[in-house]
Order: structure tokens, then C-alpha cells, then sequence
């Protein structure tokens, strides 16, 4: 059990009656252990129902506390005791609708389940009705906020109503998913720009968000280090479409689209959050999407897309065995042909050879029956989802069970990879992603780690107080050190990263990233990146001085028009000569919480476009600069305003009429002196 995370009941029923019946259900729960929601002069009930039994019926399911289908949307009240509270957002920072349920306040609680509690029907045997629990555990567990990063995605920038929505949707399953306790999980979205006139079709002018044309690893890497910066603990960059991806467990961010299924973000941050290599057991010649045939034999056959040609080759050439390639050909590309195409051409063909099909990534496990997940509720939001995972048993249907990996199936893999997390949800809620953190001073690094040996850090920035990603003393194959002045180890934490990059069309890659909040200790000289040999890949002096900043515009009292620009200035300078990086962000309510916009400025000016701002007076800009490790900062000395345009001051319009007078006059009196000249 989780503390704090509103908790649902399953009851198994058994029946012997001919016939269906109605009946009611107790739930009893004691004060000291669980917490329920109360109204004045109303306490929760006990009793449930009524409920119709099926006729000899044999571990039929009832959810307790009990929702009538009517009543699943409404808002929480005492003839709704169950129904949904809503939070919405403040300031920039929201919190998705939670629906009303029991939740444990005590390290250690029971409870029990009765059914015709007022025994209103006749039984054979009335002493079999009541089911006590033996002692659950109790578990607290850390806090969750996630940063959302509209991007552009194969030439669509999405919506900024698509991405609101989006996110509520994704944040409420993944709630309702993982070990994160009701009040303790809250999202909000970067102020980057969103499309004005377009967020599905390709076909319309679109104004795009920037556009990302780096690896992955680095955009996620960037998506990361802009949200931890800012005390969020995960990035999410949301675009077009559905789908999403990740990159290895030492990132914490993926990317999802706008309007994929609500378990995409829950999919991904599991990715991400759980101890994992090659989740999907996947066939390295086997792209994502496509298909392959396994032959009587034991030899097989690929359906492919041209489009992964050089791809394939690659992997040919790292000894990956191909067997008989790629026989079916699929098409160009995803347009051409998308992946029902592709499976169905494989069908015929592999139907034809006698052979089995399957799926990639592959399928093998899923055809074995090992994943399928039984059938449950979403109960956050206490809707039925067939085929996923009743609440609390696993995230996104099968991912927390096991799975073989392809060298266990005696089949070429991608990597040595030790297969899915065999102990799951109860090795999750205890690991360090989990835990109830510590808030020391910190310290968030980052950088890429190549196979080769080497590695590279970008600009550090300090923080007075944050949750730690990683604590010292942890083992890993990589440590980041904090030496003092004469070389002596103050910290050193450890971490592993994999050189593997998940779906979509992942595979092994030679280099890949980290993004880590570790503990800054007082007295820090230098700070090394180190392999599990204590080989030094990469090093940062720390200097004597913090750098020196002041934002110079907007400093308070402008006004500004939604849907306009704002040109930030600061000017900043550095006692130790250091080249300086700088990170900007915005509070819409004078600094109660802030909003990132950007980070690895170079320069002292920033162009903002105010189309993602809402309208307010209540602004601020802060602007943070860095020398690579001591880290300063400087906020606008008053707010400052953003309005419609069709509310924009009528000085401003004075103005900026008086200044076309004025212009006009002084063309009307160089155009007299000119004439008079010529005459």
C-alpha cells in the first residue's frame, strides 16, 4: 500500500443461488488507518449497493467502494461520497481530478469486506460472508511533478488545447498506475511557444514551435535539464499524433503526442523509472512495426520497409544474423505502407511457407500467452479498461511481468540484456526514484557518456534546495565525484546508463546521456566523471566567484499584448573572467511559481513570444546565469502585464497615434522646405 494514495476495494464473490440476486457490501475500514472523506453531520458509509450477483456465479468481481455508472462523472458530495474532486490549475502548476477513495494514513492497516450485511437474504450458511485482511505494509513515497514541452514533430507543432488536455489525460492514468500518492503529483507546461493556426494537418500554415533537429538523446536531454532546473522531476515533450519514446533509464524524459492513448506517458515514464534493458525482448534485425516469419525449421524471414535499408545494414554489420532478410517488402515508408499493411503481407507469405508470425518488437512472449494482463479497472478515473491491469498491480498492462529476453529464447538480441524488472511494483515503491526524498543543497549535472571512453559535461547549475535523483554512496558504473581542494572525495554517487535507446526504431547506440540531481557538498573544488575503474572521463573546476546578474527589461510596469514579443535583457558579468550560460523562466503570479522558457542562452537578450502566456498582471522574469557550476540569479524589481490586444491601453494607442501625427508632420514640413527649395 501506498500512504496517501486513495485505494479501491476487489471483492470475489461466489454463489450458489440458481438465480441472480441483489445484495449490499460493508466495507469496513478502521479511523487510525485510513483516511475518508467527511462532510458536516456525514461520514462515509460502510454500506455499498446494491449489486446484482449473476447466477452461480464463481469469483465474480465488485469494486468497492461502489460507483453507479450515472454517478462515475460527477463531482464529490455526500450523495456522492466516491465522485471526483477537481483541482485544475494556479499559477501555471496544475493537479489532475482524483476521484475520492480510502487512503492509508497508518505504516501498517487491514480491512475487512461483508456481504448481506443486514442479512437480507436467506442463506444455508451465514458465517462465510466476511473477509478480514491479514497486515498490508504501508509505503511513503516521494512526490511527482511533470514539465510539459510542446515540440514540433514532422512538420506539426501541436495545439495549445490539444496539449492541455493531453496532459491531464496522460498524468490522471499514470496516477492511477504507479506509487504516487494522490496529493503528491502535479504538472505544468513550459512557456514555449505553441501553433496558432494548426495541430494535425500538414496541409495548413502552420507557426511552429522550435524545432529540434538533434538525436533523441540530446533533445530529451534538453527536455530534462530545462524541467529539473525548475524543480520539476520530468520532462515530457508532446507534439502531434500518438506514440511516444524514450531514451534509457539515466534521462528522465520522453516524448509523447498529443492525442495518443492515455497510458502512452505511463508506458514511457516505465521506460524510464523502471529497472529495465530490452523490455520488448527485441529482434535486432527486426524493426519496430514490422513483421517476421519463423520457419519449421527454425530459420526465419523479415517484412520490411525500404525505409530502414541503411539501418539494417548496420546491424548486419555488427554481426547481427539476418537469416533470410528481408524477403516481403513493405514499402517506402509508414504512408506507403503502415504496420496492419505490413503484418498482413507477412501473413500471406509466412501463411504460405508454413511458417509462424509474429511481431516486432517481438511477439514470441505475447503468442505464449506470458503478458496478457487481466482485465481491471483505470480507477482513477473508475473507468473499465479491458486487457489492462487492475489498479496498483502494474502500469500500462504487461510491463512489470516477466519477460524473456531474446537470449533466454535462444535468438540473436540486441544487447546482454537481463530482461524486465522481476520483482516490479514491490521493488519499485522502495526504489531511490520512489522513496520520500531528501531536500539538501544540490547540484544538477549532465552529459553524454560514449562507449568509446570518453564523455563531455554541460553547463552545472546549482540549487539551494531540491530532490535528489541519485544519492551518495550509490554504486553504478559511472560515479560523478566531488573532490575539495587537496583532492579528497566528498560524495561520490553512482549511476548506470544503457547504451540502448527504446522504442520507437530503438536499438544499441554508442552514446547516451544523463541528467542527475546530486547532493552539493560545501567546499567542492572539482568535479570529476569517473568509470567504474576510476578513470576520469570528464572534469570541472570549480571557480572562486559567482557570476554577477541584473535583468534590465521587463523590470516591472510594462504592459505587454498577447500574442506579441517580449525582448528580455540582462546584463551579467563574472569577477574569475568565466564564460557564462544563462536559463530563463516566468512566474504568472509574482514569483509563487515559476515556469521555464529556455536554457544555454549565450547571449543578454531573449525574444519571448507571449502566444503560450495567458492574460495577467502578475509577471516576472528571472533571469539565472552559470559559470558551468556557481550559479546566480536576478528577478524583475516589479510585475508586469500581458493583455488581449483588443484591451491593450488606450494611452499605448495615444501614443502610438501621436507618434504617426508627429511623423506625419515633420514629411509634411521637409516636403514644404523641399519645394521651396526647388522654386
Amino acid at each position: 500500500m501506498v500512504k496517501y494514495k486513495g485505494t479501491a476495494f476487489r471483492a470475489k464473490v461466489n454463489s450458489n443461488f440458481p438465480y441472480p440476486i441483489e445484495t449490499r457490501f460493508r466495507l469496513i475500514l478502521s479511523e487510525t488507518q485510513w483516511n475518508v472523506i467527511r462532510f458536516a453531520g456525514w461520514d462515509y458509509p460502510e454500506i455499498w449497493g446494491p449489486v446484482r450477483i449473476p447466477a452461480n456465479a464463481r469469483n465474480y468481481e465488485v469494486m468497492l467502494p461502489i460507483i453507479p455508472d450515472w454517478q462515475r462523472d460527477m463531482n464529490v458530495s455526500a450523495t456522492n461520497p466516491a465522485g471526483l474532486m477537481r483541482y485544475g490549475c494556479t499559477g501555471g502548476v496544475c493537479r489532475p481530478d482524483i476521484r475520492v477513495l480510502p487512503k492509508p494514513i497508518a505504516d501498517s492497516l487491514s480491512f475487512s469486506v461483508e456481504i448481506d450485511p443486514t442479512n437480507q437474504i436467506r442463506e444455508t450458511n451465514e458465517g462465510n460472508n466476511m473477509m478480514t485482511s491479514s497486515n498490508y505494509e504501508v509505503v511513503t513515497t516521494r512526490g511527482w511533478k511533470f514539465l510539459f514541452v510542446p515540440y514540433r514533430d514532422n512538420g506539426c507543432a501541436p495545439h495549445r488545447d490539444f496539449v492541455l488536455s493531453g496532459a491531464k489525460r496522460q498524468i490522471e492514468y499514470l496516477l492511477a498506475t504507479f506509487p504516487i500518492a494522490d496529493g503528491k503529483i502535479e504538472y505544468g507546461f513550459a512557456a514555449t511557444p505553441y501553433s496558432q493556426r494548426c495541430s494535425h494537418d500538414p496541409n495548413l500554415t502552420c507557426e511552429y514551435t522550435r524545432a529540434f533537429n538533434v538525436p533523441r538523446a540530446d533533445f530529451l536531454r534538453w527536455i530534462a535539464r530545462l524541467a529539473e532546473e525548475e524543480g520539476y522531476d520530468f520532462g515530457v515533450a508532446i507534439g502531434c499524433g500518438g506514440g511516444g519514446g524514450a531514451s534509457g533509464g539515466s534521462i528522465s524524459a520522453v516524448f509523447i503526442g498529443d492525442s495518443g492513448l492515455e497510458e502512452v506517458l505511463a508506458h514511457e515514464f516505465n521506460h524510464v523509472v523502471v529497472p529495465m534493458d530490452d523490455v520488448y525482448s527485441l529482434d535486432c534485425y527486426c524493426s519496430w512495426e514490422e513483421s517476421y516469419c519463423e520457419l519449421p525449421s527454425g530459420d526465419r524471414f523479415y517484412c520490411c520497409w525500404r525505409h530502414y535499408n541503411n539501418e539494417k545494414r548496420e546491424r548486419r554489420d555488427r554481426g547481427i544474423d539476418p537469416k533470410q532478410g528481408c524477403i516481403v517488402d513493405c514499402g517506402q515508408d509508414w504512408n506507403e505502407c503502415d504496420a496492419n499493411c505490413c503484418r498482413t503481407r507477412c501473413a500471406a507469405n509466412c501463411t504460405a511457407a508454413g511458417g509462424t508470425l509474429y511481431g516486432c518488437p517481438d511477439g514470441r512472449p505475447s503468442a505464449r500467452g506470458m503478458l496478457p494482463a487481466a482485465n481491471g479497472f483505470w480507477v482513477n478515473k473508475w473507468i473499465k479498461k479491458e486487457g489492462k491491469q487492475y489498479f496498483m498491480d502494474g502500469p500500462s498492462g504487461d510491463n512489470w511481468m516477466t519477460l524473456n529476453t531474446m537470449e533466454e529464447e535462444g535468438m540473436p538480441s540486441c544487447l546482454g540484456a537481463s530482461g524486465v524488472d522481476r520483482d516490479g511494483y514491490l521493488r519499485l515503491i522502495n526504489s531511490n526514484k520512489f522513496k520520500n526524498p531528501r531536500d539538501p543543497e544540490g547540484l544538477l549535472v549532465s552529459g553524454k557518456i560514449n562507449k568509446n571512453g570518453t564523455a563531455a559535461f554541460d553547463p552545472f547549475i546549482y540549487l539551494p534546495n531540491t530532490t535528489l535523483d541519485i544519492e551518495p554512496g550509490g554504486e553504478g558504473d559511472y560515479y560523478l565525484v566531488l573532490l575539495d581542494e587537496k583532492g579528497g572525495v566528498l560524495s561520490k554517487s553512482g549511476f548506470e546508463v544503457s547504451f540502448y535507446m527504446p522504442d520507437p526504431y530503438g536499438g544499441p547506440v554508442d552514446e547516451t546521456g544523463f541528467v542527475y540531481r546530486i547532493e552539493w557538498k560545501e567546499g567542492t573544488k572539482k568535479i570529476e566523471l569517473q568509470d567504474k575503474n576510476g578513470t576520469v572521463l570528464a572534469s570541472r573546476e570549480v571557480s572562486a566567484n559567482k557570476p554577477e546578474i541584473k535583468v534590465l527589461y521587463p523590470n516591472g510596469g510594462e504592459v505587454f499584448a498577447k500574442g506579441g514579443k517580449i525582448k528580455i535583457k540582462w546584463e551579467a558579468s563574472d569577477k574569475d573572467g568565466d564564460i557564462l550560460s544563462y536559463s530563463l523562466a516566468i512566474s504568472t503570479n509574482g514569483g509563487e511559481t515559476w515556469l521555464p522558457i529556455d536554457i544555454d542562452i549565450t547571449g543578454n537578450e531573449y525574444e519571448l513570444d507571449t502566444v503560450a502566456l495567458e492574460e495577467g498582471q502578475n509577471y516576472l522574469i528571472r533571469v539565472r546565469g552559470t559559470d558551468g557550476v556557481n550559479t546566480a540569479e536576478d528577478v524583475s524589481d516589479k510585475t508586469f502585464s500581458v493583455k488581449l490586444a483588443k484591451e491593450f491601453p488606450t494611452q499605448y494607442l495615444y501614443l502610438i497615434t501621436s507618434a504617426i501625427i508627429i511623423i506625419i508632420v515633420v514629411v509634411s514640413v521637409l516636403l514644404i522646405k523641399r519645394r521651396k527649395g526647388q522654386s
